[in-house]
């Protein structure tokens, strides 16, 4: 679909637009998903907090296990927020001129699209 140093034509533009069109709906769909995995993460983590109850008493070593798991899930719940950060900047990016967007980074990269 995309070959170097190839003009782009007015058909190839529209054909940009629809696959502009398509990775918005990928990175929707991901972020969709990814919020989904923080929620279900959290839940995890709180479920894993309260299925001790407080009356029991736990060794050293399975509180150290447990703050290591939590403080696990909180990096991955970072490094999620994270990727929701660059996709929403993607998505911002794309929202506004997407055939502009999408010519400034093909002339960038000094790429052109080709229809079959």
């Amino acid at each position: 679909l995309v070959q170097k140093n190839r003009p782009v034509c007015r058909s190839s533009v529209r054909c940009a637009v629809v696959e502009v069109n398509r990775c918005k709906t990928r990175y929707r769909c991901t972020n969709i998903i990814m919020n989904g995995l923080k929620l279900q993460m959290v839940a995890e983590t709180s479920a894993q907090a309260f299925a001790e109850q407080p009356e029991q008493h736990i060794s050293d070593k399975e509180h150290q296990e447990m703050k290591e798991a939590l403080n696990q899930a909180e990096v991955k719940i970072k490094a999620l927020e994270g990727q929701i950060e660059i996709l929403q900047k993607v998505r911002k990016t794309f929202k506004g001129s997407i055939c502009a967007a999408l010519m400034h980074l093909l002339a960038k990269q000094k790429w052109s699209i080709v229809t079959r």
